[in-house]
């Protein structure tokens, strides 16, 4: 196994993007969710249609301790238009290979070689290799890392994306 000191972060992020739907979706329930507690809490009922401009403040500050989960979705959206808009030849079984392997049943924890064995049923399923599989997730991963200004080790970084990134290792 490769050394991947990101792998597991990125991975939950694409997990958690597949369990909650999206970006939008996601910051549209959570919105709601927070007007809801502050309704709530407050002693005045307000009509739910014309939140006050105050009430807007309050679920904008409580939206701030949800950023990271934001950023993280918001990253995933970016690196899915990243690698459709790429010129890699293999560009249409980067996402495939990464929902059949990272988003099936998101809300289910990962038990031991899960990744491994869905590895091997994504390439028994799109007749690739296990190595092209493993690539394209590793590809997949930086892009991910540079989309949400991770640190990633440059001279580790194998899975080429973009002909003005690539260096010679």
């Amino acid at each position: 196994m490769k050394n991947d000191n990101v792998r597991d972060y990125i991975t939950a992020a694409f997990r958690f993007y597949a369990s909650v739907g999206g970006y939008e979706k996601y910051k549209r329930k959570l919105g709601a969710r927070i007007m809801e507690r502050l309704e709530k809490s407050e002693s005045c009922s307000t009509d739910v249609s014309k939140p006050t401009e105050a009430q807007i403040v309050k679920v904008e500050e409580q939206m701030e301790a949800y950023k990271a989960d934001l950023l993280d979705l918001y990253a995933v959206e970016n690196t899915k238009k990243r690698i459709e808009q790429s010129d890699l030849s293999y560009r249409d079984l980067i996402w495939q290979v990464i929902e059949m392997v990272y988003m099936f049943e998101p809300d289910k924890p990962i038990e031991r070689n899960d990744i491994t064995n869905r590895v091997i049923k994504c390439c028994a399923e799109l007749s690739i290799s296990t190595a092209s599989a493993y690539r394209y997730l590793a590809t997949a991963r930086h892009m991910y890392a540079k989309e949400r200004g991770l640190r990633i080790d440059n001279n580790k970084l194998r899975a080429k994306f973009y002909k003005d990134e690539r260096e010679i290792v």
